[in-house]
């Protein structure tokens, strides 16, 4: 059976009635939203969890981490085993259950709001038509990180009262020099580094821009390429006010060194795996409007290169993915959905980084 149709409560419960083995994949959600399906998806016996997880959506109130807490410790409390995945860049909504074959799949997250008054519109499919969704879910699984229970749940305990602090203020507030507001960024990377466990195969493709071993170490680069040090030795004696602020930036204003490390390595490594973008960021670029630049092409490819990425991080450099898209908005492959983010940094950095390849490297 196939139904296209706007949400309904009553179709959300059905995928999950008599379940044993439930999928939930969705980037937000809500205590209301959770609340839809607590006790359907309480009869399983088996869950699997897909979600975005990082700071500004926690703060932002649109994925609420301790909501979820409480709705895994009433899962478990019920008995139900719960493998949990995640994916900085999800974007996909999908409501399963494996053993009923069924898929609730659209544009709804789990919130009231998408189940009510938002216009949105979802499929259901039931039997063998739900085979493809099910099967594309196994393979998103299998490019993800899994996380322990456990871990995650001293995650949001340690970070809860920096979250906290900086919620009522964050639709205000200039996410990129918020000191609160970046002490809770690096706080949440710093734990989930900690905790994160890698689930993807060991094996890697060709062209990398790294070669890390199974714990995420970061071996190094073919060549000489620069080291960050190196590169805030280059900024420093340049006469760019630009430069100039990334130094300054990285030496602790307004709480921003986490950016420029994020940045560095991100755009490095970006140039590393694409040596012909180097000299596709243009001349004034540090003039121009972030909505004119952002539809270059080869910001396309960084996009893409974020995407590929995803979920990765570097022990020895203290570099993580997920938090360099904290940083970023969407237009530029991160997570905020509003504001100019840490685009700015973005831009200094990779139009610096880009100067210092081009005079030195290349």
């Amino acid at each position: 059976m196939l139904v296209v149709e706007t949400p309904k409560i009553s179709t959300l419960r059905d995928t999950y009635r008599a379940s044993r083995q439930s999928i939930l994949c969705t980037p937000y959600f809500t205590k209301e939203g959770l609340d839809l399906v607590r006790h359907e998806v309480a009869s399983s016996e088996k869950i699997e969890l897909v979600i975005r997880l990082n700071v500004y959506d926690w703060a932002n109130g649109v994925a609420d981490l301790n909501q979820l807490r409480e709705f895994i410790q009433f899962l478990t409390d019920n008995q139900a085993e719960i493998d949990l995945y995640l994916c900085a860049n999800l974007h996909a909504k999908i409501y399963a259950s494996k053993d009923q074959r069924r898929a609730y799949f659209g544009s709804a997250n789990l919130t009231l709001a998408a189940f009510s008054s938002n216009f949105e519109i979802m499929t259901y499919l039931t039997n063998d038509e739900s085979k493809p969704v099910l099967q594309l879910v196994e393979v998103l699984q299998r490019a993800l990180n899994s996380m322990p229970l456990n871990d995650f749940l001293d995650i949001i305990t340690v970070c809860h009262d920096a979250v906290e602090r900086v919620r009522p203020r964050i639709a205000e507030m200039d996410l990129e020099t918020d000191a609160n507001f970046n002490a809770a960024v690096t706080l949440f990377s710093e734990e989930l580094h900690n905790k994160v466990r890698k689930g993807r195969p060991t094996s890697r493709p060709k062209h990398r821009a790294v070669s890390p071993d199974e714990v995420g170490d970061f071996e190094g680069l073919d060549g000489h390429w620069p080291s960050l040090d190196e590169f805030i030795d280059y900024c420093r004696i340049s006469k760019s006010r630009d430069a100039r602020d990334i130094v300054a930036r990285h030496e602790g204003q307004s709480n921003l060194q986490g950016h420029i490390k994020h940045m560095f390595y991100g755009a490095l490594f970006f140039f590393y795996e694409n040596p012909d973008s180097i000299s596709l960021v243009p001349e004034d670029l540090l003039t121009r409007e972030r909505t004119v630049w952002a539809q270059e092409p080869w910001i396309r490819m960084w996009i893409d290169y974020l995407g590929k990425h995803s979920g990765e991080f570097y022990n020895n450099l203290r570099f993580n993915y997920d938090t360099l898209m904290t940083y970023l908005p969407t237009i530029l492959g991160g997570v905020q959905e509003s504001g100019g983010a840490s685009s700015g940094n973005f831009k200094k950095v990779i139009y610096h980084l880009s100067r210092m390849l081009q005079e030195n490297y290349t």
